[in-house]
């Protein structure tokens, strides 16, 4: 059993290196398949944000699995996939991202990103989804 497997058998979540043929949100899911191909990151789970109504709704989000010696290039990957607009007016603030820190070890960690949360702008969530995991 490799590392990430025994990682994962911690928490019992499946290899999503494996996943196939699963049921996933259909403007998002060439992206997800795509960034569990690679060798230092994937997903556990995902939206690609629904609005029901003005007052109900689901969040865009990923939880990801990384390989701890890439933290580096892991941010720098979030950085890259956004389109930056680099206003100098304050308060200095650039995209709509939470982050949140889960599960980890000295091989991996959980990170979850939650996207456009403020804004609910979820085509502007889903293009920087679609960037990161495409450009892995």
């Amino acid at each position: 059993m490799n590392n990430l497997e025994q990682f994962l058998k911690d928490f019992n979540y499946s290899d999503p290196r494996n996943l196939k043929n699963v049921p996933l949100d259909r403007l998002i899911k060439k992206s997800i398949l795509n960034i569990n191909k690679s060798d230092w990151i994937w997903t556990l789970f995902c939206c690609q944000g629904h609005k029901y109504s003005s007052k109900d709704y689901s969040l865009p989000y990923v939880v990801f699995v990384v390989d701890s010696k890439y933290k580096g290039r892991f941010f720098e990957h979030l950085h890259n996939s956004y389109k930056h607009d680099n206003s100098k007016n304050f308060p200095l603030l650039g995209p709509d991202l939470e982050i949140h820190f889960g599960y980890s070890n000295e091989d991996y960690f959980i990170v979850t990103l939650y996207f456009e949360k403020q804004t609910k702008d979820f085509k502007a969530a889903r293009t920087v989804i679609n960037n990161f995991c495409n450009n892995v």
